[in-house]
């Protein structure tokens, strides 16, 4: 499966969701936009990506970013769900840590390009 999902937080406090069979390993990759569209520099920031299922937060990893696709604003992750957790529906979310003397954390306007695979 492959989909392309608006991981922006919206009025729901949740990016849009997705329903996954049980025991999914997920290749993510997401381009990360400023809110005005523009690709934000990964050079100095930190994206972490957050899984959710049903109102509970079951993985949470850092995402990487090549030389090349730090200024393109892209980043990769590998999920592995449990073979425990129940089919449903999951969303995400991207956070970007801009590393700064501030440190600010602030929901990324992101898309998450998603391939989903059984383990």
């Amino acid at each position: 499966m492959y989909r392309r999902l608006n991981c922006a937080i919206d009025n729901s406090k949740r990016g849009e969701t997705l329903e996954l069979p049980r025991g999914q390993v997920l290749l993510l990759e997401m381009h990360v936009t400023n809110r005005d569209g523009t690709v934000y520099d990964l050079s100095t920031a930190t994206v972490t990506v957050r899984v959710f299922h049903n109102q509970t937060k079951i993985k949470e990893v850092t995402a990487t970013s090549s030389a090349a696709g730090v200024r393109l604003g892209v980043a990769s992750a590998t999920i592995s769900l449990a073979r425990s957790v129940e089919p449903g529906s999951y969303w995400f979310e991207v956070w970007l840590t801009d590393n700064s003397v501030a440190n600010r954390i602030y929901p990324a306007t992101s898309l998450l390009l998603l391939t989903t695979t059984a383990p």
